[in-house]
């Protein structure tokens, strides 16, 4: 029960005394039928102790452990995982996903398909036109390089 309205199915439940009562199960929590008031209620937990109770607290014995288990349910919280599918397709539909694989079809169509496809910006001569490679320099130059486009370097 996910927030909707459900009509849940009455079984048999455990009360925290131990007795048999209607009850049913709505999200995680569970429901008893309270004879007194005649109306379902929560399940009580037992959190009427003092601190140090639960700070001196080794568990419980074998026969309460079990007890516990019928009343309260198993201590555990279902983590579901979903397939590989699933999980590539909320990946692929990304909206950061879709950015960066727009940006690289216009990168390459602007003739930088070396960068567009993860090269970086290094000396590569396939990335302009199919011209011979570029000799990668021999040491880092502390010039700064600007490199243009072909279109924008026809205009200076």
């Amino acid at each position: 029960m996910h927030g909707a309205t459900e009509i849940a199915p009455l079984s048999s439940a455990t009360t925290e005394a131990g007795e048999r009562a209607a009850g049913f199960e709505a999200g995680r929590a569970r429901f008893v039928f309270d004879a007194a008031t005649l109306s379902f209620r929560p399940l009580r937990y037992p959190d009427t102790h003092p601190f140090g109770a639960y700070r001196s607290s080794r568990g419980l014995a074998p026969g309460d452990a079990a007890a516990a288990l019928a009343a309260y349910g198993p201590n555990a919280t279902p983590v579901p995982v979903p397939a590989f599918g699933q999980l590539l397709k909320q990946q692929l539909v990304a909206p950061f996903f879709v950015f960066q694989v727009f940006c690289v079809g216009l990168w390459c169509l602007d003739e930088y398909w070396w960068e567009g496809v993860g090269g970086g910006g290094g000396w590569r001569g396939a990335s302009r036109g199919g011209r011979a490679a570029d000799p990668v320099p021999p040491s880092p130059s502390p010039q700064v390089l600007l490199r243009l486009h072909p279109a924008h370097a026809r205009r200076l």
